[in-house]
């Protein structure tokens, strides 16, 4: 346990520092986000998860990168492509150490800025992840960096090449972003995240195809995306909506055809 802060990637770190406090994400297709007019903040591009059972509590490094690697294919995505991550974090020597090592064995020498945001919070257990992917989100919402709190610098023996985006956050353009999320018996989970950029948005270009979506996307059969719950009034209207139009389809005026063209995952409001 920490002494008084937690400090995770600094040299002088010595432990976690239990946090409260609970997260909840709202995923969806993106058909239906739209439906309901959500206000969307991030899409799911992919996901892994797995677990070595090697210790109770000691991460594994080739077991991290394994899973980091099968999120890139989940994902579609190469790791030149990934612009931040959202670090476990904990501010234990052997997690830090381990978690940057693992990094290092998928990124090689170009480590993208990874900060820990448990700096603020403390360790939330469960909720761990959840406030991650919530971080990544708005990150790539606003284009920034999360800071690692307490900390000056990166502790020199994680080797060159650490931006663990110290003290304070700064502004970037951010892409495509990796949350991880490990847990007592060698579990591991990473996400992959990109900003959701529609036809016409802000964001074009790098890593995009014509339609200005992630060039990851275009082998994906669905889109996911994350965002915020409307109002209970706005619930309920849609509600009344979607039945209304099963009765037509029943009473033979013909059901609202299916969407055409790949699904997608996302994160709204």
């Amino acid at each position: 346990m920490a002494e008084d802060l937690p400090r995770p990637f600094a040299a002088d770190r010595t432990g976690i520092l239990t946090g409260e406090g609970g997260a909840v994400l709202l995923l969806e297709t993106l058909e239906h986000a739209r439906e309901r007019g959500a206000r969307i903040y991030a899409e799911i591009l992919g996901y892994a998860a797995n677990c070595d059972a090697a210790h109770m509590v000691h991460p594994d490094a080739a077991s991290i990168a394994a899973c980091i690697r099968a999120a890139h294919r989940n994902a579609g995505v190469e790791p030149e492509q990934i612009d931040y991550i959202c670090a476990h974090g904990t501010g234990t020597p052997t997690n830090d150490t381990t978690e940057v090592a693992a990094a290092r064995e998928v990124f090689g020498g170009r480590i993208p800025p990874i900060s820990s945001i448990k700096s603020m919070l403390g360790h939330t257990m469960g909720a761990a992840s959840g406030f991650g992917a919530i971080a990544c989100c708005k990150a790539l919402e606003q284009d920034f960096l999360p800071p690692t709190a307490n900390v000056t610098e990166a502790d020199p023996a994680l080797g060159d090449g650490v931006d663990c985006v110290p003290g304070t956050g700064r502004e970037a353009r951010l892409d495509i972003v990796q949350n991880h999320g490990f847990a007592f018996g060698g579990n591991n989970a990473i996400t992959i995240l990109g900003g959701f950029r529609d036809h016409g948005d802000r964001h074009s270009g790098r890593g995009r195809d014509t339609d200005g979506h992630p060039a990851a996307l275009r082998h994906q059969r669905r889109r996911r995306v994350l965002g915020r719950p409307r109002p209970r009034r706005a619930r309920r209207a849609a509600a009344r909506r979607r039945r209304a139009g099963r009765g037509a389809g029943r009473r033979g005026r013909g059901r609202v055809p299916a969407p055409s063209g790949p699904g997608r995952r996302t994160a709204s409001t």
